[in-house]
């Protein structure tokens, strides 16, 4: 395993074969998930696309403040409309969210033009508002990404099963 800083962020990288081993074993509890009869098909499919959604969005924080990144559009895709309007569809409760994310986002997410267009011209400045504004997606993504943890924990003690990660293999 090795570490690198990135974003001011220690991030933990493993070998291949150890993420490997990480995808086959969510994929295995996805199918024990899959034999609770107490949740629909559609129900446990909904919930495990919605569990590959919230690793996405833990594994890449960065990239709701990286508007080049591929995972940036997406992202906001599914907080606006995709990730309630499929949970509804499944016949599963909405996510309840405390916080209005388009709102945060547009008020803390500032860019190098925007910031050069209120006439900020000092590079140290930039740098340290536009790390101010990562810092601020970034946590507002966990929070995305708790909030997301938190349902799944409702349905996984409701139903019994094994949706929500455990956190035990996190490396901080």
């Amino acid at each position: 395993m090795s570490y690198i800083i990135r974003g001011g962020l220690r991030m933990a990288y493993l070998s291949k074969e150890a993420y490997e081993g990480k995808r086959r074993a969510a994929e295995r509890r996805m199918m024990v998930n899959a034999e609770v009869e107490s949740l629909s098909l559609e129900q446990h499919d909904a919930l495990s696309w919605l569990c590959t959604i919230r690793h996405e969005i833990h594994g890449n924080k960065e990239a709701f403040f990286h508007e080049e990144s591929r995972f940036h559009l997406m992202f906001w895709g599914y907080i606006e409309t995709d990730i309630n309007e499929k949970l509804a569809e499944a016949g599963l409760p909405k996510i309840k969210f405390e916080y209005d994310v388009i709102d945060d986002y547009n008020t803390d997410g500032l860019v190098l033009e925007e910031l050069r267009g209120e006439g900020i011209e000092d590079d140290d400045e930039i740098d340290l508002r536009i790390a101010d504004a990562m810092f601020k997606i970034v946590f507002l993504a966990e929070s995305f990404n708790g909030t997301i943890e938190s349902y799944l924990r409702e349905i996984d003690d409701e139903h019994g099963t094994n949706y929500c990660p455990a956190g035990k293999q996190r490396i901080f």
